[in-house]
């Protein structure tokens, strides 16, 4: 897992956000998910305001994120998000807002990728290196397969199972491999290809 710590979500939006268009986007490095407050004006008065997180990305841009629940709650917290827009102007950040418009159509793959991340969450704390290594090694070689493919060499060469899985799990969630989870949840037959990214 990218930040390698727990976090609360107070909501199921909050939960895909984070499943979909942060842990497992291949272009997300990491995230906090509780930024300090921003300091700003809105169009009356300076406020302080929380947003639901600050993204880096790998090419090292950074990114404000809020989300809501649709387009008129916009209008409700009108004075928040034109503060945090003015914030994010002036430190030159990309600001995006994310609502059921943006959140929805994820919300199945969202749950297949849970799968995946506890995979990965076995392993939290702890690097395999050497394993991570071979394994990156086997499917940069095959290029793209199913699971069962991909994780055969290691157990053909005795490395514990889960470890080879949770070593999938992160391979995919930090982008090195696509996995494709749009049809099913993760099995043995789950295909995956090799992205080129190390």
């Amino acid at each position: 897992m990218k930040t390698d710590q727990d976090w609360i979500l107070p909501s199921c939006r909050q939960f895909v956000h984070w499943i979909h268009f942060l842990e497992t986007n291949p272009d997300v490095a990491t995230f906090d998910l509780m930024p300090d407050l921003k300091l700003s004006m809105d169009d009356k008065e300076s406020r302080a305001t929380e947003l639901d997180a600050v993204v880096i990305n790998y090419d090292k841009t950074i990114e404000w994120h809020e989300v809501k629940s649709h387009e008129s709650e916009k209008e409700v917290h009108r004075s928040q998000l034109l503060a945090q827009a003015a914030a994010s102007s002036k430190e030159g950040i990309k600001y995006r807002i994310f609502t059921d418009r943006e959140i929805q159509p994820h919300v199945q793959t969202s749950v297949r990728w849970l799968k995946v991340i506890s995979f990965a969450a076995v392993l939290r704390g702890k690097l395999f290196e050497l394993e991570t290594y071979h394994l990156s090694m086997d499917l940069q070689q095959l290029g793209g397969g199913n699971l069962r493919d991909a994780i055969k060499h290691s157990v053909e060469n005795n490395q514990d199972i889960a470890i080879s899985l949770g070593i999938f799990a992160r391979l995919a969630i930090h982008g090195v491999i696509r996995i494709d989870l749009f049809n099913q949840g993760l099995s043995y037959g789950s295909h995956w290809e090799w992205s080129g990214r190390q």
